[in-house]
């Protein structure tokens, strides 16, 4: 093949229009012919058609197209990459359980407990925390929220620890979170965060276990994560933070950035925290929890371990899982929410590298609301347990293989709100007093 640029032999070929090669910055689009995950790189009045430009696609090695996207700039999407789809005998098998006296409808949101396979924890709009056993169809009360505490007609998040020993309570996008021993019912500690557009992100807390001792991560500052004991409300991270002098110095260990929803790698070794920086724009990190509470309490600001993934402007918050110990799911392709396409990208957070990624799942919601805001859909867009499955107010349910990239299975009208890993099970609610339990099945 001959190739429009200075090299004669290359293992990957790459096409591009005739204005990019050579010029200064110019901004073009990624335009994608249905065909695998392969697009070329057209500026763009190319890219939009635009008849007084002629469009001559060159052909160069891989190396030169990867320059050439280097020193131009990524600033939209034209066409689909193609989505694989193999035929299974996967499908998902239902059972409705029903609790007397219980309504599902007053539920503000709901938390299944992993370290038990029928419990879970839910909060009423009357402010009950209610604990409900579905395998012996009863329910008790742990304890009252008082309005006091939290404006029961805002979004509410609650979050169970690993072991089933504590709850924490938080504003979605608010300042105020609490802590409570499930055994007793009673607050063990406060969460606190500043003011400082705080309402634009998701409040961080995540529960997770360090030397067999259940510990919490939770946002104190707007540019802070702190590690406490839930059973004392202890902080485990002491360290002083100095504030800038002026916007052109920063002291040692300033973070300029706003911290957001917060997840926990299976092997509870890692952390994910999908917040944002000025732009503003979306920016995940992982870094290492075992570093940050064994050896450097620094470790969530600049430790050696953490890793900035990928970054997409005015996009955070977002759907994303653990595949594994050591790999995070992100959804979404491409750097601007006005043009991301449905697609996950695979990062390994050793070093940061996105290993993969594949076209299709959907985590769309219903009505245009923002999925984190509703409950229906606020739990996990995506969910790994063997295969990737995406949940989406809009377009049902699907199930992804990872390693290949294929969708296995879809269910338009199946859009649970909970995934228990224990029982293996999807949580509905129904109307009135019942839950639908839901299983993937293989029938083969």
């Amino acid at each position: 093949m001959k190739l429009d640029c200075p090299h004669s032999v290359a293992q990957t070929t790459g096409q591009v229009c005739s204005h990019l090669p050579g010029a200064e910055l110019i901004d073009y689009k990624r335009s994608f012919a249905g065909v695998g995950q392969t697009y070329d790189a057209l500026c763009i009045a190319c890219a939009d058609g635009n008849e007084a430009t002629a469009l001559q696609k060159l052909t160069v090695c891989g190396d030169c197209f990867a320059n050439i996207e280097e020193e131009h700039c990524w600033t939209g999407i034209v066409g689909r990459p193609d989505i694989r789809r193999e035929s299974s005998s996967l499908e998902f098998a239902h059972r409705v359980v029903s609790v007397e006296g219980l309504s599902t409808e007053s539920f503000l949101d709901l938390s299944r407990v992993q370290s038990a396979n029928s419990r879970s924890i839910a909060l009423t709009k009357s402010g009950d925390l209610l604990s409900i056993d579905l395998m012996h169809k009863t329910f008790s009360t742990v304890t009252a929220i008082s309005e006091s505490d939290f404006d029961l007609s805002k979004p509410l998040s609650i979050n169970v620890s690993p072991n089933g020993n504590f709850v924490a309570l938080a504003e979605t996008r608010g300042q105020r979170g609490t802590v409570i021993d499930l055994s007793t019912g009673k607050p063990t500690m406060q969460l606190r965060r500043d003011d400082y557009h705080s309402d634009v992100s998701h409040f961080p807390f995540a529960f997770f276990v360090s030397h067999e001792k259940e510990l919490i991560v939770h946002g104190t500052e707007w540019n802070r994560l702190d590690i406490s004991d839930p059973a004392t409300g202890a902080l485990l991270t002491e360290r002083s933070h100095a504030v800038p002098i002026d916007s052109k110095t920063s002291p040692d260990h300033y973070l300029n950035y706003f911290h957001g929803r917060l997840t926990v790698s299976p092997n509870h070794n890692w952390i994910a925290d999908d917040g944002w920086v000025w732009g503003p724009a979306g920016i995940p990190m992982t870094w290492s929890l075992r570093e940050w509470v064994e050896a450097n309490p620094w470790e969530s600001e600049d430790g050696e371990s953490k890793k900035d993934l990928c970054q997409r402007w005015y996009y955070w918050d977002s759907p994303l899982c653990w595949t594994g110990d050591d790999t995070l799911a992100v959804w979404g392709y491409g750097e601007d929410d006005e043009w991301l396409i449905p697609a996950v990208r695979l990062f390994d957070a050793n070093s940061g590298s996105e290993l993969a990624w594949f076209a299709g799942p959907q985590v769309a919601s219903n009505d245009g609301v923002t999925w984190a805001d509703t409950m229906a859909n606020s739990a996990a867009p995506l969910v790994f347990d063997k295969y990737l499955f995406a949940c989406s107010g809009k377009y049902g349910t699907s199930v992804w293989d990872v390693a290949g990239g294929t969708c296995l299975l879809e269910d338009p009208s199946f859009c649970p709100i909970r995934y228990h890993s224990g029982s293996r099970e999807f949580l509905s609610l129904t109307n009135g007093n019942a839950f639908q339990l839901s299983r993937l099945v293989d029938n083969n």
